[in-house]
């Protein structure tokens, strides 16, 4: 019989989420300028398993080495492999403007005003950008297309 109990699955998910978290935190984001969220930007974890479950219901891995294969407490072909794959994914973060506000900005600018004059009005869009703190501000031209595209910063004006 093997030693190792194993563990709930959902516990050993959270438990290596956890982990990955730890280290991600441990690397720090001094003289990176890198978020804590994706300093790490993606990892996988492969373990080769039994899979049972518990009186209640409750999947159950225990992971298996070669020494419980070669002492007959399970057989090979039996072994599951499971791989947890992590992805970083930036949290939401809110804009500190609207979208109005970066548009206005732009469209009170002189050099977007005189092309405006020589070319019509103009229908703009603005997206933020949450991983670069950014905004992408498009103006476009109806028969023409983009006519100009500035970045701006996410700042209180």
């Amino acid at each position: 019989m093997p030693v190792n109990e194993g563990a709930v699955f959902q516990a050993f998910l959270e438990s290596a989420g956890r982990s990955l978290r730890d280290a991600q935190t441990a690397l720090g984001v001094d003289r990176t300028g890198i978020t804590t969220e994706l300093a790490i930007s993606d990892a996988e974890l492969d373990v080769k398993v039994a899979v049972e479950s518990d009186p209640r219901g409750a999947l159950r891995i225990r992971p298996m080495g070669t020494r419980d294969v070669q002492a007959g407490a399970v057989q090979p072909e039996a072994l599951s492999t499971v791989k947890v794959k992590y992805v970083a994914v930036a949290g939401e973060k809110t804009p500190r403007r609207s979208p109005s506000e970066v548009i206005g900005e732009i469209a009170r600018r002189e050099d977007v005003q005189r092309l405006e004059r020589i070319l019509g009005s103009f229908e703009y869009s603005a997206r933020f950008v949450p991983e670069r703190d950014i905004w992408l501000v498009s103006a476009r031209a109806p028969n023409v297309g983009v006519v100009r595209e500035v970045v701006l910063p996410d700042r209180e004006r």
